[in-house]
């Protein structure tokens, strides 16, 4: 038996993750701007991308699920995970359920 010692933050990610078909994605927790009920999607139904509006500032919504499986995402009561990338708008990915809180081990990812 092998006896190892607690986990520390070091050794943690903190994770926000959700659930795409039967992937599961994670996103870090500093890169994560908010969750929110989904609202309205601007746009044309051809692709995967749209807009919407959050906190007053437009939002491009990507479609994951559209874009890994060829199946648009369909459940208007679900939710939006808002990204916030360090060099770019807020991106919102759309998600049937809600998203989890996670520590994972650096060594799993």
């Amino acid at each position: 038996m092998t006896i190892r010692p607690p986990a520390t933050a070091a050794d943690t990610l903190r994770l926000i993750t959700m659930h795409l078909g039967k992937l599961t994605l994670g996103c870090r927790i500093e890169t994560v701007y908010k969750v929110v009920k989904q609202s309205q999607i601007y746009s044309s139904g051809l692709g995967h991308t749209g807009l919407t509006h959050i906190d007053g500032h437009a939002a491009m919504v990507v479609d994951l699920h559209h874009k890994l499986f060829n199946v648009p995402t369909t459940d208007k009561q679900g939710y939006f995970v808002i990204i916030k990338p360090q060099t770019a708008d807020l991106v919102a990915i759309p998600v049937a359920t809600s998203p989890n809180l996670m520590d994972v081990h650096r060594e799993q990812v």
